[in-house]
């Protein structure tokens, strides 16, 4: 008989965590560990970030959500730096990682 494992095709997996809210992170440091892009559940025909981090010096994981077309793009170009520490900021109307 056949293991699924030897046959199935892994599924792009959902990363652990507590949600959080973006703007409790404005100007905090926290580590980025992982991501995915995934269709937005929220906004039809939109992509979403799932961006999975922890607050600077903690063991805690934590996820977050966003639309933020910047903050996909810096995390897509980025990647292989994962992970890094950073800060994210509200600059007007968008989110960027510094």
């Amino acid at each position: 008989m056949e293991k699924f494992s030897a046959f199935a095709e892994a599924e792009d997996c959902r990363l652990d965590g507590d949600k959080e809210e973006i703007s409790n992170l404005f100007n905090k440091e926290i580590e980025v560990l992982a991501y995915r892009i995934m269709p937005s559940k929220a906004v039809k025909g939109k992509k979403c970030l799932q961006l999975q981090y922890r607050h600077a010096g903690e063991d805690r994981l934590y996820i977050l959500f966003s639309n933020s077309e910047v903050l996909m793009r810096q995390a897509e170009q980025y990647k292989e730096h994962m992970p890094f520490s950073t800060v994210i900021r509200k600059r007007g109307s968008y989110y960027t990682f510094s």
